[in-house]
């Protein structure tokens, strides 16, 4: 008999945590599911922690290192479930995911993808996402993806479960070789092709292991535009809200580069989105970003890195 989920868990030198992040998934109350570990070339000692958990619903497979995107559609290849759950391997789920998900899937059966929010984890510190719906503990359709995703991410690649036929039918899997916005990809196919729901609840732990990439960044580089929204920008619609979702990310790219020092960039970036009608205050904060004088911003950036070690 096939389970209702399986758990992909894309796996890389993760040894200090996988084995947490696998007992989050043995602790739900809801048990119909398997787990499929796939280990991209681990050198450390993943697979051992892996291992040392016995339990006949992991499924555990080793590859050549390609990156997260490869690991996952190996994962999705393998799948048996009806739902296939990402879940990252320093991530976790509380205890009621499942359950809620499946309620879920039993109330929106003709749903591709079923979400919720989740807290974000640094250094101990929980925080909330953003939730497309004001009440707590609700559930809905969510109609219009890029007018709530403009708001702020109302879910995470570890609180999302997507229907296996998805993938295949439309033979959309997530983009090989590329490390930021890969699964963003994937949900931007899903708003356009498909469907979601989402129910207001924090029902997993997004792991923020490292400070903002803009302490790592090297002041004066650029900033460059994600595949995934060079991909989007390409996609002819009439859907006024994902052209304000564009915009939006467009002035934050130019808001980043202009306090990296790069307002060359940054100036490119935001020259066709300015003078619209969306976002004045992200337009206010490009402004006072791009007068602040270049020193003094990379002044800024050193004392932000020195703070946050």
């Amino acid at each position: 008999m096939k389970n209702i989920f399986s758990i992909v868990i894309p796996l890389y030198n993760k040894g200090n945590y996988i084995r947490n992040t696998i007992h989050s998934i043995l602790l739900q109350d809801y048990q119909d599911f398997e787990i499929i570990i796939v280990d991209d070339g681990s050198t450390d000692n993943s697979k051992d922690e892996v291992l040392s958990i016995n339990d006949r619903r992991i499924r555990y497979f080793h590859k050549n290192n390609e990156g997260v995107s490869s690991a996952r559609n190996y994962g999705i290849e393998k799948a048996q479930g009806e739902y296939i759950a990402f879940l990252d391997a320093d991530d976790s789920y509380e205890k009621e995911f499942l359950s809620k998900i499946f309620k879920l899937a039993c109330k929106y059966p003709s749903i591709d993808a079923l979400t919720s929010g989740f807290y974000r984890v640094k250094k101990g510190v929980k925080t909330t996402s953003y939730l497309p719906i004001d009440i707590l503990g609700d559930d809905c359709i969510i109609d219009d993806f890029f007018a709530h995703w403009s708001n702020g991410a109302f879910f995470c690649s570890s609180s999302i479960v997507v229907k296996r036929s998805y993938f295949f039918e439309y033979n959309k899997f997530f983009p090989i070789g590329e490390t930021m916005g890969e699964d963003q990809d994937m949900w931007f196919h899903l708003a356009l092709n498909g469907s979601f729901a989402y129910i207001a609840c924090y029902l997993s732990n997004y792991n923020v292991a490292v400070d903002n990439s803009l302490t790592s960044i090297s002041y004066n580089e650029r900033i460059l535009e994600l595949p995934c929204i060079t991909r989007l920008k390409k996609i002819h619609s009439n859907n006024t809200s994902k052209k304000k979702f564009i915009v939006r990310y467009n002035l934050e790219r130019a808001i980043n580069n202009f306090i990296i020092g790069n307002k060359k960039e940054g100036i490119s970036i935001i020259k066709d989105d300015f003078f619209n009608k969306y976002f004045y205050k992200l337009k206010l904060l490009a402004v006072l970003f791009f007068c602040i004088p270049s020193p003094l911003i990379r002044k800024l950036i050193l004392i932000r890195k020195n703070f946050n070690k």
